[in-house]
Order: C-alpha cells, then structure tokens, then sequence
C-alpha cells in the first residue's frame, strides 16, 4: 500500500511538471510581445451616430497596427464581435457587467482576454485603449528592456497615479495585477502606480498621439502619450 502511494505521488507529480513545462513551451513559442487592443463599442445610452463614430476611431487605428508585424488581438467588452476582421485578427468580446467604473470594465476585459485568447501564449502583454496607434512601436518594445510592468511616462506620484492608455505586463501576472481593481473598485491609475512601485518596471519614452484622438472620458488629446 505505501509503495503505490509513493508510486501515485511520483505520478501526480510528473503530471504537474509537464503541464508547467508545457505553459513554459507555449509562451515561448507565441513570442515575447502582443498587443492586446480594448475596446467597447455599443455603450449605454449612446445613439446609433455616438456607436457609429466610437466604432469609426477604433477601425482607423486597428488598420493602423495591421500594417504592422506585431500581433494583434482585440477584446470588446461591449460583445461587438468585429466581424469584419475574422481571419486577420485574434478577436474577443464578452458583455461586461455594469460597474460604473472603467477601471474596472478594463479589468474584466484584460482577465477575459488572457483567459479566452491567445494573449496567455505570450511572454508580455502591452493593454493600449482601441483608439490609439503608436508610429514604430516595434521598435519601441525591441529596446524597452526586460521587466515585470511597464508604464507611461505620465504619472504623478504625490497622488500615486500612473496613466493607463498604455501599459505593459508579465502575463504570468495578469490575476495578481488586475483582480484587485475588481475586488476592491481601485482605479486602474492607482493599481497600476502600486505595481510599479514594487516590481521591476520600464518606462515608454513619450510616445505622439498621432492619430490625435481623443480619451474617452473628458475628451482630452493626451499628447504624447
């Protein structure tokens, strides 16, 4: 009896070890970076005109990062199935719960996405807001640097806040970054400054807005971002 229970625990043992090494194999394989773009098209109260131009701002920069090498996935938490790019693009969507804040719909998007796309295969994560493009971001990421979070250039520490049009990170931490914005309703901003304060972190260089497009909330052109 104690024999196969040595037996059985070398067994379950093997079988953990070849699943790590096979999560290990398929963040390898994808590649070091993906770009995972979000997005939310039909919002509460808009008029078809208001979903129509929102939707117009995401199409003209996603066609922007399709001219480019890096791969690209989508996640809408409107449930908007971007159907006009099946087969080009790694899309998601999902119908997020009403929170009442962003910061945690954006939550929700990321940890939807890492669970239900390709983004988990990737060794990092960079979240940018659908409406933005950035010129030679490849570039950009091929002389970041190594580190767990990476970050803007914009933030202001006397009230630990770290802007989140753009960010990156480890995808083997995306629970441990983004659950507690929805545990706790934190805004992304102040997560994301307390993450980077206490892990290894980069720095973007500021980057030009050039599509100059506006947030979607105060309507306010951050440039550069």
């Amino acid at each position: 009896m104690r024999r196969n229970l040595i037996l059985l625990n070398i067994l379950c043992l093997l079988i953990i070890l070849g699943c790590l090494l096979y999560q290990v194999n398929e963040v390898q394989a994808k590649g070091p970076w993906c770009i995972l773009l979000t997005t939310c098209v039909k919002r509460g109260n808009a008029t078809p005109e208001q979903t129509q131009e929102i939707l117009n701002i995401y199409r003209t920069a996603i066609d922007k990062w399709l001219e480019t090498d890096l791969p690209i996935i989508i996640v809408d938490s409107s449930d908007y199935d971007f159907k006009e790019y099946s087969g080009r693009l790694n899309i998601c969507h999902f119908m997020c719960k009403e929170t009442g804040s962003s910061s945690m719909a954006e939550a929700e998007s990321i940890l939807y996405a890492m669970k239900n796309s390709d983004a988990k295969y990737y060794k990092n994560v960079v979240k940018i807001t659908g409406r933005y493009y950035i010129e030679d971001f490849e570039d950009i990421l091929a002389n970041l640097g190594d580190a767990n979070i990476y970050v803007q250039h914009l933030k202001d520490d006397n009230i630990k806040w770290q802007n989140s049009e753009i960010f990156g990170f480890k995808s083997v931490l995306a629970r441990d970054i983004f659950q507690p914005v929805i545990d706790k309703s934190m805004h992304m901003e102040k997560r994301l400054w307390e993450v980077a304060e206490v892990n290894s972190t980069k720095t973007f260089p500021p980057m030009p807005n050039v599509l100059k497009v506006k947030r979607g909330g105060d309507k306010m052109v951050v440039d550069p971002l």
